[in-house]
């Protein structure tokens, strides 16, 4: 008897829900009644799909493209970290080699030699050659003085002049983290 009860009280509220919503009208101008009969016939016969209005497609589309956004941009993201990380870790190989190579050089005897003059010309073209591989890092530093005015050139000299390092590797060092910010920048513009 309650079962009978409940489902008359279930039908009713249907009806008058049926009822105060035929004034209304979706977007396309059709009453909310055929609108909800439609749905609940579809919902009756089983797990059909309900066609999508435009909106709801460009919707969808737009989830869609933010979520591959999103893979996309974490995958960028994990894959430069490795390279910055391979990249660092084969310049700290590089510094520990040097300082072994060093050390077993002082270890051994030299024979006495004279000191050979260094070689201005060649010094010079060196450090262009670097500095030119700075510039492609960093287009802003044209010249030595550039570099000075930059807020790690402590850090860069002491890795110059302790390590050893030569200055782009130096360069690359001191600002391996925002080089790498930079370059997921650069996918990220190039894949949208």
């Amino acid at each position: 008897m309650t079962e009978q009860v409940h489902d008359v009280q279930v039908s009713q509220q249907a009806q008058s829900y049926t009822t105060t919503d035929m004034t209304a009208a979706t977007p396309d101008g059709v009453p909310m009644e055929t609108t909800m009969g439609q749905a609940s016939v579809q919902a009756e016969q089983g797990p059909q799909s309900v066609p999508q209005s435009a909106q709801q497609r460009h919707e969808n589309a737009a989830r869609r493209r933010r979520l591959e956004r999103k893979n996309l941009t974490e995958q960028i993201r994990a894959e430069e970290a490795a390279r910055y990380a391979a990249q660092l870790a084969s310049l700290r190989a590089e510094i520990a080699d040097e300082s072994v190579q060093e050390d077993a050089a002082t270890d051994m005897p030299q024979p006495e030699q004279r000191p050979s003059q260094p070689d201005p010309v060649r010094m010079q073209a060196e450090f262009e050659a670097e500095l030119g591989r700075v510039r492609a890092l960093n287009p802003a530093i044209r010249s030595l003085a550039d570099l000075q005015k930059t807020d790690r050139f402590a850090e860069i000299y002491g890795y110059v002049m302790q390590n050893g390092l030569s200055l782009d590797q130096a360069y690359r060092l001191a600002y391996g983290e925002q080089l790498q910010n930079q370059a997921v920048a650069a996918a990220r513009q190039q894949y949208p």
